[in-house]
């Protein structure tokens, strides 16, 4: 009879322990996902994600009426990670582009290993990307935006000029130099 007592404790302790963990990881799991909710839901409104979707697309329409409508794009083409600059080149449907760079720079700075293709292929590149997202006319590089601040202000100019007759486009350094070049060949496209 000792040994049936002791049995049947034993399994109620066990079914007792059994729903103490049950109810233990509902909790943990609720109170993990309210965590995670909340976490997106304030992030949501940091980034804007609801409206990121159309985004492009409905400011360029929005403004369809300016003379210009300027979208600037954080990311490189030729990261392997880049996410932004498709969409960027899709949702905006450029008429004319413009190609930042950083004057001496051949690989991407945290991933060594991705080479930065020479100026001509990249232009390219750049041209054949923002076609794809259905661009017509087709869009062309109209300018480079060169970063040239590891430069003293002759080696700037001397390889803006380098630049320029590399591309075939007007090479500034906007912060530097101002951009009136840069406008004006763009200007020049729309008369």
């Amino acid at each position: 009879q000792l040994a049936d007592t002791l049995s049947s404790t034993m399994g109620v302790l066990t079914d007792l322990l059994g729903a103490v963990a049950a109810v233990s990881l509902l909790v943990g799991g609720i109170g993990i996902m309210n965590i995670m909710l909340v976490s997106v839901t304030e992030r949501t409104r940091e980034i804007g994600l609801r409206l990121a979707v159309g985004a492009v697309e409905r400011e360029v329409m929005r403004n369809e009426s300016k003379e210009w409508v300027i979208v600037e794009g954080q990311g490189s083409i030729v990261h392997p990670g880049s996410t932004s600059t498709m969409p960027l080149l899709r949702g905006s449907m450029p008429t004319d582009l413009v190609l930042c760079l950083k004057v001496g720079q051949t690989h991407l700075r945290r991933l060594p290993a991705v080479e930065i293709p020479p100026l001509p292929t990249l232009m390219r590149l750049y041209e054949d990307l923002a076609c794809a997202g259905g661009t017509f006319p087709a869009a062309q590089v109209r300018g480079l935006c060169a970063n040239t601040s590891e430069l003293d202000e002759d080696a700037a100019r001397r390889e803006l000029a380098d630049l320029t007759a590399l591309a075939g486009v007007p090479a500034v350094d906007p912060v530097r130099f101002g951009c009136e070049e840069l406008v004006n060949a763009i200007q020049s496209t729309k008369l």
